[in-house]
């Protein structure tokens, strides 16, 4: 219910700790503004309401794609027998993802400057940074488009790059390579600091951030 509202802030600043969310009866928005930090959170709502509907509009705009009002819950509440079937089959569907290949991110907390894969430094979050970044593999490449960011820490991996070879990064425009070296020392601290043993990174790059 209205209780949404505050589950929505807390994904909003940690998206890199949720699977997805599922919003039940009457869901209020605290901030459609935190949707853009919603990229790799799916959301689910059985019902449809003034609030979901608000939502999925925010979310649709933003070329996300990855919110669903029930069709058990279209007209009123959500059917006895059809809803918690459907939110069961959604919930076996989003899985969370570690390593999104793309990532959007708008810090909303002093206390909560990291999404994924990137942490930011050099930020006030009262002047609105924000950032888009890419991952690509197949030409390992890192691409970050950064705006009130003076600089930043990338974790790596296999999964987003080969780190056999040289990363080439594009940071605002500017181009520069790299070989990225893993380190279990690194691994080790990163997952003390994160405490997230479901996503592992081998490697971190200080990186500070071009003008554009």
């Amino acid at each position: 219910g209205k209780g949404f509202a505050a589950v929505e802030t807390t994904a909003a600043s940690f998206p890199q700790t949720f699977a997805g969310l599922i919003g039940l009866g009457e869901v209020a928005a605290n901030d459609l503004g935190s949707y853009e930090n919603f990229r790799n959170l799916p959301t689910l709502f059985p019902r449809e309401c003034d609030g979901t509907t608000a939502i999925k509009g925010k979310i649709d705009e933003l070329g996300y794609a990855n919110c669903t009002i029930s069709a058990a819950g279209a007209e009123g509440e959500p059917k006895v027998e059809g809803a918690p079937a459907q939110t069961w089959e959604w919930i076996g569907k989003n899985v969370r993802s570690a390593y999104p290949l793309q990532l959007t991110f708008a810090p909303k907390s002093d206390f909560a400057r990291a999404a994924n894969w990137i942490s930011l430094s050099g930020i006030q979050v009262s002047e609105g940074p924000k950032l888009e970044a890419k991952a690509d593999r197949a030409e390992n490449t890192i691409t970050i488009d950064a705006d009130k960011v003076a600089n930043m820490v990338v974790y790596l991996n296999d999964e987003l790059v080969d780190m056999e070879k040289p990363v080439r990064f594009v940071i605002n425009g500017k181009t520069f390579e790299r070989t990225v070296e893993r380190s279990a020392p690194e691994m080790i601290k990163n997952q003390w600091s994160f405490g997230d043993w479901g996503r592992v990174f081998t490697a971190a790059v200080i990186q500070d951030v071009p003008a554009k």
